[in-house]
C-alpha cells in the first residue's frame, strides 16, 4: 500500500509540475494574462485529487466500502467542482466575466487531473473486482 501511495504522489505531483510548467510556457508565448493563479489552480486540483485518490485507496482496504468506490468518487467529482467554485469564486463569479479563453485555462487543469484520477481509480476498482469467467 506505501508503494501504491508513492505512486500516486509522484504521478500527482509530476503532471502538477509538468502541466504547469507547459501551461505557462504556453501562456508566456501567447502574451496571455490571467485573472487568477494558474499556479494556485494547479495546486488546489494536485492536493484535492491527491487527497481523494488516498482516501478511496484506504476505503477500499474496508470490505464495507468496497461496493461503493465508484460512487463515492462520482460524489467526490461533483464536491471537487464545488469546492473549486468556492476556492476561485473571485475570478469566477466576480464582476467581470471570464473571457472564453480565460475559462478554458481555467478548467485545463481540472481535466488533466481529472483524466489522472480516472485512471487512478479505474486501476484501483479492476483490483477489487474479481474478472468472472462465464463458462
Amino acid at each position: 500500500m506505501i508503494k501504491q501511495l508513492a505512486v500516486y504522489a509522484i504521478s500527482f505531483i509530476l503532471l502538477t509540475f509538468i502541466g504547469y510548467n507547459v501551461h505557462a510556457k504556453i501562456l508566456a508565448n501567447t502574451l496571455n494574462s490571467l485573472p487568477f493563479s494558474l499556479y494556485q489552480a494547479y495546486v488546489f486540483h494536485t492536493v484535492f485529487s491527491l487527497l481523494l485518490c488516498i482516501g478511496l485507496l484506504l476505503l477500499s482496504k474496508k470490505r464495507k466500502y468496497t461496493d461503493q468506490l465508484g460512487f463515492l468518487y462520482l460524489v467526490s467529482v461533483g464536491l471537487k467542482i464545488i469546492l473549486f467554485c468556492v476556492v476561485f469564486n473571485e475570478p469566477i463569479f466576480g464582476e467581470k466575466a471570464l473571457t472564453k479563453s480565460e475559462s478554458v485555462n481555467l478548467l485545463i487543469p481540472m481535466f488533466l487531473f481529472l483524466i489522472l484520477e480516472a485512471i487512478v481509480i479505474i486501476k484501483l476498482l479492476n483490483k477489487l473486482t474479481p474478472i468472472k469467467n462465464d463458462k
